[in-house]
Parts: C-alpha cells; sequence; structure tokens
C-alpha cells in the first residue's frame, strides 16, 4: 500500500494501516464484551411427582423478547419472571425424561445477574434447544 504520510511520520503505510487494523479489531473485541446480553438465564430444577430422586438441575437461556412477550400476555399479567421462566422450563422434560405420564414439579430463579453467562455453562458447547430456549444439565 503506498503511503500518504510524511516522512516525518515514522510510519511507513503499511506499518500505519496494519496499526489502524489492529486498533480496530482490539476496539471491536472490548465492543463485543462490553455489549449487552440479549438473553435471560436461569437456573431450574425439575423434580419428577412422588419421586425426588429423580431431579434435575438446568439452565435455561430465554431471549428476552421472549419474556417481554410473555409478560404482555393478558393469561400472564399476575405470573412473575420466574413462574414465566417455569412454564418455559416445562419444555425440558419431554428431551430429559420422554415418558408421557411423568408429572414434575418445576421451579426456576433468575439466579444469575442480568447480561452475564453463568459459570456452569460459559466454556461448554452450546446446549439443546427446544424452540426459543436453550438448556444445559448441570
Amino acid at each position: 500500500m503506498p503511503s500518504d504520510l510524511p516522512e516525518t511520520s515514522g510510519f511507513q503505510g503499511d506499518i500505519c494501516f496494519r496499526n489502524i487494523v489492529e486498533e480496530r479489531d482490539r476496539l471491536n473485541s472490548l465492543i463485543c464484551l462490553r455489549m449487552p446480553s440479549t438473553d435471560i438465564y436461569a437456573r431450574c430444577n425439575l423434580t419428577r411427582s412422588g419421586q425426588p430422586y429423580i431431579r434435575f438441575d438446568v439452565v435455561i437461556k430465554v431471549p428476552k423478547a421472549k419474556l417481554e412477550e410473555l409478560r404482555r400476555l393478558p393469561a400472564n399479567h399476575d405470573q412473575t419472571d420466574n413462574q414465566l421462566l417455569g412454564s418455559l422450563a416445562g419444555k425440558v422434560i419431554t428431551v430429559l425424561y420422554p415418558e408421557s405420564d411423568a408429572a414434575f414439579a418445576v421451579g426456576c430463579e433468575r439466579y444469575y445477574p442480568e447480561n452475564s453467562i453463568p459459570t456452569e455453562v460459559k466454556d461448554r458447547p452450546e446446549g439443546t434447544k427446544i424452540d426459543d430456549l436453550t438448556f444445559w444439565s448441570i
């Protein structure tokens, strides 16, 4: 790349260009680290009714938009976020315990700070997806 910079700048054109690219990439990586997450994480437990030894602990990930959509439904006006997340987490049973007559109690808690990925799943591959929900067994 030809240099448009005067000789007194101390930079050759390609070095200057490389420095700009490196700086841009560094700033982009910083920006990516600070971008708010568009997902909500919750910790849930699913316990088979009448059989407390059959229990699953999972982390679920739901898009914030899905939770907002559920909040706006008139039928959910008196539901807490934890209850709404629990209703979504009920889908997990169909994968973890695919027995049609099994009944489970589901409890979820927004245990994790918003905009952070839980340490339990941070370095793991993407979890199992069911519609808008992703989950990991922990």
